[in-house]
């Protein structure tokens, strides 16, 4: 390893939030604007509940020192400070406190399109993110027939980025940031996006950047491939850093980290549209411990502030390294509800087995309708399989899970 390249020293980032909402950009007219506003508030008495202030802080007191060429995986639960991190390190936001050094050139990809103008061609972005890196036309050239190869976007190069599909924009996105000349990549959750060919493209392309000595920051909840990809990893927890290491310890540390979620737990459901889970054994009794051969029920209470037009339901089930084995939804299982237009109701979704593996597992719920996915709950309830004997367990568990559950999954709702 060489010298080192990004060095953060006591690193904070707070938001504040006024009465639940966190506090907006201003432009220069908003602040003039609100300059008389202030000077006679500043008269009132204080103590005013509806106009307190709350600082939330995103990261607090954070120090890490990566050389060249390392390959850092940054793991942690929601809300634990990772894209906050990445987003300072990539100059989107700026620190409240604390000082970072970066030698070298920035690329990152945090979000769908990153950095893209959406009326610009794929091929102006191309040329437009190598622009912004500092490279030259001619470099820009050498590894454009690699980025569109890599994408697979050669039939819509000239079209609008705003015209492509999400799965689209991100394997231009990070096409883009892993062919030009960027000493530094930054990732965020990207395997989370994009089908199984491209997320294994993906961790190739990683693995080869990694190799040529660039430094790679991988943020993701899959455990395996930070294994996989990672020469060390960092644990954060509520904006600081728990641990920074070697890999496999890293992991073991957040695993332990990660609570049994108490199913029907209220606080889980505070003022959100699902208002509670319930999971039924066989014999329709709540329970947390299941047979892979006997299944498992789940029912879900939902009260939204409009009525759901075409609802929708998704579940993932996942391992205790985050994984995602099941992913199963109404709409993608041909069962539309398309008589239900009401804003409550409850789901009952049935799994006749549940072909995995003896082991704890957690649920992750998603709830919209015909506008698109409204709510998103992870962790919700967790359950434990048991006496799974005789269970066939396919090498590629992901796809074979979701087939078989064509079959059996059945879905109702009143």
């Amino acid at each position: 390893m060489g010298e080192t390249v990004i060095k953060i020293e006591g690193l904070g980032k707070h938001y504040r939030l006024a009465g639940g909402q966190q506090e907006r950009y201003l432009a220069l007219r908003d602040v003039l604007a609100q300059l008389p506003r202030k000077v006679f508030s500043g008269l009132r008495k204080s103590g005013n509940s509806e106009n307190a202030i709350e600082e939330f802080w995103a990261l607090k007191d954070l120090s890490l020192e990566i050389k060249q060429g390392e390959v850092i995986g940054i793991i942690g639960r929601n809300g634990a400070g990772k894209s906050t991190l990445l987003k300072i390190l990539s100059r989107i936001t700026d620190p409240s406190e604390g000082r970072v050094k970066i030698r070298g050139r920035v690329a990152s990809l945090l979000e769908v399109g990153t950095g893209f103008h959406p009326e610009l061609t794929g091929r102006e972005n191309i040329f437009l993110s190598g622009a912004i890196l500092g490279m030259k036309r001619t470099e820009i050239k050498e590894q454009f027939d690699a980025i569109v190869d890599f994408a697979g976007i050669g039939d819509f190069l000239d079209t609008p980025v705003k015209k492509y599909s999400s799965g689209m924009q991100v394997r231009l996105g990070f096409a883009v940031a892993a062919h030009l000349s960027a000493e530094i990549l930054l990732v965020d959750e990207i395997l989370a996006v994009g089908d199984i060919e491209f997320q294994k493209k993906c961790l190739g392309k990683m693995n080869e950047v990694s190799r040529s000595g660039r430094t790679v920051l991988f943020v993701s909840h899959n455990l395996g491939s930070v294994q996989q990809l990672c020469s060390k990893a960092v644990v954060l927890h509520k904006g600081k850093t728990k641990y920074f290491g070697q890999v496999e310890e890293a992991i073991e540390r957040y695993i332990n980290q990660k609570e049994i979620v108490t199913n029907n737990d209220s606080s889980r459901f505070k003022n959100r549209a699902i208002q509670s889970v319930k999971l039924l054994n066989s014999k329709g009794e709540e329970s947390s411990r299941f047979s892979a051969r006997t299944g498992m029920r789940v029912q879900i209470s939902f009260s939204a502030d409009h009525p759901l037009k075409l609802p929708v339901i998704g579940i993932n089930i996942k391992d205790k390294y985050n994984v995602a084995l099941i992913g199963v939804n109404n709409r993608h299982y041909g069962e539309s509800f398309s008589s239900f237009f009401n804003k409550c109701g409850v789901f009952d979704i049935y799994f006749e087995e549940l072909p995995i593996i003896s082991g704890q597992y957690y649920i992750d719920l998603f709830l919209g309708d015909i506008n698109g996915d409204f709510e998103r709950i992870e962790d919700v309830a967790s359950f434990f399989i048991e006496n799974n004997v005789g269970v066939t367990i396919s090498p590629n568990l992901n796809l074979s899970i979701n087939k078989v559950f064509v079959k059996n999954v059945s879905w109702k709702i009143k």
